[in-house]
């Protein structure tokens, strides 16, 4: 097969850089300040760089979204997210990476690249795809995560949710994770050897518990 010539290949690039922006809209036209929040709307944007709260509804975001203050979205669309601060998600998704300090409440999110919550974190419905590291206490019902889970946690739940393996990581307190209808894929590690499992009936650990105790209930 013969090297296309040099002026194709600026061509084909060319091509995709339009098609690949070509239903990005201007900033202003989907978001709007008001009583110092950002207010965005219906649209696609390609990065998001705010200072301020911000709610989102519809929105569908390209690039990068980096916020310092609250988020509210509903029915939106993250490439990769960077914030600090509480986020509220209904109805989200988020292709890349994501990494959040910040409390979260969710309810049908789904994670597809690795997630970094600094925070406590209440979820329904939520999909974590790839391998997840909370620091913060954890409450879970209807979830499920695909990939390992990291947990620094002095106290976490999960109601009738799908984990692989899961691993506490050290502290010198107790720490405590409630299974109710929920299954464990895998083995469930407390690095501080001072953990325990209580266990609803109904709920499945397939591998071992290191570090720590099962009291059936």
């Amino acid at each position: 097969m013969k090297n296309k010539p040099i002026y194709l290949l600026f061509f084909y690039l060319f091509i995709s850089m339009l098609f690949s922006n070509s239903y990005a809209e201007s900033l202003d036209k989907v978001c709007q300040e008001k009583s110092n929040k950002i207010f965005c709307g219906n649209g696609v944007l390609d990065q998001v760089n705010y200072l301020n709260d911000v709610v989102f509804n519809g929105t569908r975001i390209l690039g990068h979204t980096n916020v310092l203050g609250d988020v509210n979205a509903s029915h939106a669309y993250f490439n990769t997210l960077d914030m600090t601060g509480d986020f509220k998600g209904d109805d989200v998704v988020v292709a890349g990476d994501a990494k959040i300090l910040g409390d979260i409440h969710l309810e049908n999110v789904i994670f597809h690249a690795n997630v970094n919550i600094t925070g406590d974190v209440k979820a329904s419905k939520v999909q974590f795809m790839s391998p997840s590291k909370i620091v913060g206490n954890l409450t879970c019902d209807n979830g499920s995560f695909n990939s390992d889970l990291i947990l620094s946690s002095m106290s976490s739940t999960l109601t009738h949710t799908t984990t692989k393996n899961i691993e506490f990581t050290s502290d010198r307190r107790q720490q405590i994770l409630y299974l109710y209808g929920a299954t464990v894929n895998g083995s469930i590690k407390f690095s501080s050897n001072n953990g325990v499992i209580y266990s609803s009936e109904g709920s499945i650990i397939t591998g071992n518990v290191i570090g720590g105790r099962v009291i059936n209930q």
